[in-house]
């Protein structure tokens, strides 16, 4: 389903000055290839293959072996040998000229990362459900790498990169706040853990709404539901996409919050493992 690639607003808010000047771990491959895989072993699975220079974000390190954060919010792993762990500021560039192709390309990788999870653990069988997700997830993340390859672009502005080019060529995301933006910080910092906690959840309610209404709304009844979705796909995800866009725009408007502090309050949220609503049920025929 979809519902595994609702990862756009669960996000790693970096700060920028007319580029991404991040401060925090991160990890830069230094050979120029450098595989990743699934767990750490050398005879693991190889999700993708890094080229030197590419940076991602730190998430730890087990024996021989550096863990790193990849664009579904798995993780995976990469020979302590063919990287260098930093912790000092660095400067990545992005421009939102390439917003509309990138995109695009990114519906087509995310389409066809479904498509062949469910062809290879075909969803009519309940057993499937968990192995066609994670399959989803590792072709997700093969294939974006792929693509930031092609555009030029280091892993690690993934996030930050989609919600700007979510929010428009007027985007300030991750830039210095200047003015009005100052304000608007002030604002964010008045905002109580409590009631933080509560955009949250009200947050993570969007997605799921949104999921299922566009499942009812083109499968109304659940027919043949899994054949449906597959027929449907396009239809279905920008019906979700739709709804769930409103509603956050519903309770940003609620709480008089921008797109960056939504994105700083589902990081939070996610960080100190606030409570989370509880998942709307799944038609039957649907699982």
């Amino acid at each position: 389903m979809k519902r595994a690639f609702i990862i756009f607003f669960f996000l790693i808010i970096l700060i920028i000055i007319f580029s991404f000047n991040v401060f925090a771990k991160f990890v830069r491959v230094t050979s120029d290839f450098a595989n990743i895989r699934l767990i750490p072993d050398t005879e693991s699975i190889v999700i993708g293959q890094a080229i030197k220079n590419d940076i991602f974000e730190y998430e730890g390190q087990e024996n021989d072996w550096i863990k790193i954060n990849m664009f579904s919010e798995d993780h995976y792993y990469i020979h302590h040998s063919l990287v260098k762990v930093i912790n000092y500021a660095i400067s990545v560039p992005f421009s939102n000229d390439i917003c509309q192709s990138l995109m695009k390309i990114l519906d087509e990788i995310k389409n066809k990362s479904q498509l062949e999870a469910d062809n290879k653990f075909p969803l009519t069988n309940s057993e499937n459900v968990g192995k066609n997700n994670d399959y989803q997830k590792l072709l997700f993340d093969r294939y974006i790498l792929e693509a930031f390859h092609e555009y030029n672009l280091q892993p690690v502005v993934y996030q930050i990169a989609i919600a700007r080019c979510m929010e428009g060529p007027q985007s300030k995301i991750g830039q210095r706040p200047t003015g009005s933006r100052e304000e608007a910080m002030q604002t964010f910092l008045k905002l109580t853990e409590e009631t933080k906690k509560k955009i949250f959840i009200e947050l993570l309610k969007c997605e799921d709404w949104g999921d299922m209404e566009a499942m009812q709304y083109y499968f109304p009844g659940c027919e043949n539901c899994t054949n449906f979705i597959v027929a449907d796909i396009e239809k279905y995800i920008e019906e979700s996409n739709k709804l769930i866009d409103s509603c956050k725009e519903i309770v940003m408007k609620k709480y008089n919050i921008t797109v960056n502090d939504m994105l700083k309050i589902v990081v939070e949220g996610l960080d100190k493992q606030w409570e989370k609503p509880e998942v709307l049920p799944m038609p039957d025929c649907c699982e």
